[in-house]
């Protein structure tokens, strides 16, 4: 599905939003990744969060739009590309009986970061390491779902209970 289409195609999406962000300050670096479908256009809308130490502030790619922040710079981590894999993330939904026909919710769809403990995100227990957000819409359901780049697993805040 999607995911896969995602994998072939990311590097190139998240190319074009850090050449924006540099136009924007130097120094821009990519703190998250949300990745949705364009409504009513095929392709993907590449939504980059990125952050400058010099400008202390935070640049959104999609709208252009900045916003200042108060975080020391310090605590404010750089999402590692190198680790990116949306065929993992593919496998782990598929592994869990999420089928290629699952949508995801194309409000949120698809957000990637760092869960690190001066910015946490997801689910209590997540490994600290690179996180995959989804919302998957089911018939009368919507599944928020947390999956870990470190061991692939899938948490959710109905199982933090």
């Amino acid at each position: 599905g999607d995911l896969l289409q995602i994998e072939s195609a990311w590097e190139a999406g998240v190319a074009a939003a850090a050449e924006q962000a540099a136009r924007w300050q130097g120094d821009a670096r990519l703190v998250q990744l949300q990745i949705g479908c364009q409504p009513l256009e095929t392709g993907f809308r590449w939504q980059g969060t990125f952050y400058s130490d010099s400008a202390q502030s935070f640049y959104f790619s999609d709208t252009g739009q900045t916003e200042p922040a108060e975080d020391d710079p310090a605590t404010i981590p750089t999402l590692p590309l190198d680790d990116l894999s949306f065929q993992q993330l593919h496998v782990a939904l598929a592994r869990a009986g999420h089928a290629d026909t699952d949508a995801f919710n194309p409000a949120t769809g698809i957000t990637v970061r760092l869960n690190v403990p001066s910015d946490p995100f997801g689910p209590p227990g997540i490994p600290e390491d690179v996180v995959y957000y989804v919302a998957v819409e089911l018939p009368g359901d919507v599944r928020d779902l947390f999956v870990s780049g470190a061991n692939w697993t899938i948490y959710s805040y109905r199982d933090a209970g």
